[in-house]
């Protein structure tokens, strides 16, 4: 059984936006994310911050490239 969610919906990207507009923002997200990170010291908040981050991987990996967005 494959779970699949909508990274779009996730990170609240426009399906519209071309990779570059895409790639500035995941960058953003990524940016406030590990600052958050670095101040944090809840294990549980710790937790979904590393959560966040691991989806902003998959977007870089599968939304900035124009030949894996049409995956």
């Amino acid at each position: 059984m494959v779970i699949t969610y909508d990274l779009y919906k996730e990170l609240e990207l426009d399906r519209s936006w071309d990779e570059t507009a895409i790639k500035s923002r995941l960058k953003e997200i990524q940016r406030l994310w590990t600052k958050r990170q670095s101040a944090c010291n809840d294990k549980e908040q710790l937790m979904l911050i590393d959560n966040i981050l691991s989806k902003v991987g998959e977007g870089f990996k599968y939304l900035v490239k124009k030949i894996k967005r049409k995956e």
